[in-house]
């Protein structure tokens, strides 16, 4: 259920501007769920038949008193891997990016080093040889502004 929760909240981000009020199953099965999830709140949407309801419930912080709003950002974390890798598929599908290639030969910033020999195939299937430590370094890019979602709430 966990999981469901956390689908739910990366969904809630990408359709919780005009959206609609939620249908009373999607409520109910929240509200079910959410004493047991250990999530503090959570936003959702939801399309059907072209529709789109959303809603939200609890809190940032756990008695913290900040409810979430449609506008409470979300860390996505790992739920974005499975996004990449069907886009990733729809350009493998499309002809434009072949599974066993290089991946410096798509991201020109790799090419002369180490990683440029990885191939996008290894990438998707977490066979690159990078270690889990070496992905969850800090990254070097951040300009420490406002608008970076750092992890901190």
């Amino acid at each position: 259920m966990r999981y469901l929760l956390g689908f739910l909240l990366a969904i809630g981000m990408a359709t919780a501007l005009q959206a609609r009020e939620p249908s009373p199953s999607i409520d109910a099965l929240i509200a079910a769920e959410m004493p047991s999830s250990g999530a503090p709140g959570l936003a959702y949407g939801v399309v059907e038949n072209g529709e789109i309801y959303s809603g939200t419930y609890g809190e940032i912080l756990a008695g913290s008193g900040r409810d979430i709003t449609p506008e409470t950002p979300f860390v996505i974390g790992s739920v974005s891997k499975s996004f990449t890798a069907m886009a990733v598929m729809k350009l493998v599908d499309a002809g434009k990016v072949e599974l066993d290639t290089e991946i410096s030969q798509y991201l020109e910033v790799f090419a002369d080093k180490p990683a440029g020999d990885v191939t996008v195939r290894q990438l998707l299937s977490h066979t690159s040889g990078f270690s889990t430590r070496q992905g969850n370094d800090t990254h070097k890019d951040r300009t420490g502004n406002g608008d970076e979602l750092s992890g901190q709430v």
